[in-house]
């Protein structure tokens, strides 16, 4: 087993505005921080805020698509938060929740985004 790997999937980088909710509060990150990275599985976030390790968020994405935006609505937990050595910021991954009704619709989405931004991206582990 390698130790080494941090992720069976790559992620596409990105730039995307989205906010998020913790306990019904909302915080805009379009000026606090963005989306970094993606794949249908999680991301990347940098926002001014430390979200703890563990706890369950609401992200909505808005994913940009060709002539609109569309928006996503897409559970997470925090799996891991850090500070960020240049800025004043916190980079925190997370990974989707899909297990509730919609959930496979909602991995579709992020997909086809995914495939849309990176048209190399891979969406199984290993494939060629």
């Amino acid at each position: 087993m390698n130790t080494n790997k941090r992720r069976e999937l790559e992620r596409v980088q990105v730039l995307v505005e989205a906010d998020y909710r913790d306990e019904g509060r909302a915080v805009e990150l379009s000026e606090a921080a963005v989306l970094l990275d993606i794949n249908h599985r999680g991301c990347r976030i940098m926002s001014r805020e430390n979200i703890e390790r563990g706890k369950v968020i609401a992200i909505d994405l808005l994913l940009p698509a060709a002539g609109a935006s569309q928006k996503l609505s897409m559970s997470a937990v925090t799996a891991w938060s850090r500070e960020t050595p240049v800025i004043r910021a916190y980079e925190t991954g997370v990974r989707f929740i899909t297990d509730h009704p919609g959930s496979e619709d909602d991995t579709n989405t992020l997909l086809k985004f995914c495939h849309h931004a990176d048209p190399g991206y891979q969406d199984t582990p290993g494939a060629l």
